[in-house]
């Protein structure tokens, strides 16, 4: 993948450092490294506060570090890093062998709006795509009536390319969390085609 190409932490790519005035350092976690899991637990459930409030009438942590250990000793963390310090974070993983899959995507909500989300997005599609994979696809949850920061979300991603492909209740899939949730709310899977790496 040339200087993009997923290392651990001794091998970090850089990508867009003359956008911003702090260079930003995008890699896959070494999956022996699952000592990093409390600090990046923390920053996940940090930036999505106002997410899971606006969905769940009892907002839980978004993720434990129990199943953030996990995440990194199966090698699909990936993490942002200015100077020294993580201020973003997404699980990554191949879906099958024509598509990759991505979720938690997150930012520290004192580094959001510097690009950042976007850097990570950058970093797997280019990842993905240099293994062959055609296609990158998320789920999000969308309640009724639609929250302000699901919207916001959904927006996002669109604009960057993701759309709409097929969507469930989310109750069909996880009874026991939907049942804490506010609203009706329908898990939906975007995809993305993605165009060949050069």
């Amino acid at each position: 993948m040339d200087e993009l190409r997923l290392k651990g932490r001794l091998g970090k790519c850089h990508l867009n450092e003359f956008e911003a005035p702090q260079v930003t350092f995008v890699h896959r976690v070494n999956p022996l490294e699952s000592e990093l899991a409390p600090q990046i637990t923390q920053l996940v459930n940090r930036a999505f506060v106002q997410a899971q409030s606006e969905l769940f009438a009892t907002p839980s942590p978004r993720v434990s570090v129990d199943s953030m250990v996990r995440i990194i000793q199966a090698g699909e963390l990936v993490v942002a890093e200015r100077s020294g310090k993580f201020v973003g974070a997404v699980m990554f993983r191949d879906f099958d062998e024509r598509s990759g899959f991505f979720g938690m995507l997150a930012v520290a909500p004192e580094s959001v709006s510097n690009g950042i989300a976007r850097q990570i997005l950058e970093m797997i599609e280019t990842d993905a795509r240099s293994r062959g994979r055609e296609v990158m696809e998320l789920d999000l949850l969308m309640p009724e009536p639609a929250t302000a920061y699901q919207l916001r979300l959904r927006s996002w991603y669109e604009r960057r390319g993701y759309l709409p492909q097929h969507s469930r209740p989310f109750a069909d899939i996880e009874p026991e969390h939907a049942s804490r949730l506010r609203n009706p709310t329908s898990l939906i899977r975007f995809a993305k085609v993605l165009s060949p790496y050069r």
